[in-house]
């Protein structure tokens, strides 16, 4: 899911626990919005280039293939993902978006 649509989900769900609205479930709504949205990286794009569970492998140098488990971002890397590996299950690289290709 895009960082633009959690963003979107985020904001409707703070606006349905909005405590004017009468929701008997505004402060546990706020608490959700709070914790999608402030897990974004703040630079991340709107529209990533994989979907969490994507198949992908490094395009050179050393071999990683496996699927996307995670995000990140730095001042650097816009865009970064966490890729689990096929071969050695629960083995995690990082790799910028530029390094991967699906497969």
């Amino acid at each position: 899911m895009s960082s633009k649509v959690l963003r979107t989900l985020a904001v409707e769900l703070w606006a349905a626990g909005d405590p004017g609205s009468n929701n008997q479930y505004a402060e546990e709504l706020e608490a959700c919005c709070t914790a999608i949205y402030g897990a974004l990286p703040e630079n991340f794009p709107a529209r990533p280039q994989f979907r969490m569970g994507a198949r992908v492998r490094k395009k050179s140098g050393s071999a990683w293939e496996g699927r996307i488990v995670g995000i990140y971002s730095t001042a650097l890397t816009p865009e970064g993902y966490a890729v689990e590996s096929d071969a050695h299950p629960g083995s995690v690289q990082i790799y910028p978006v530029h390094a991967l290709e699906r497969t």
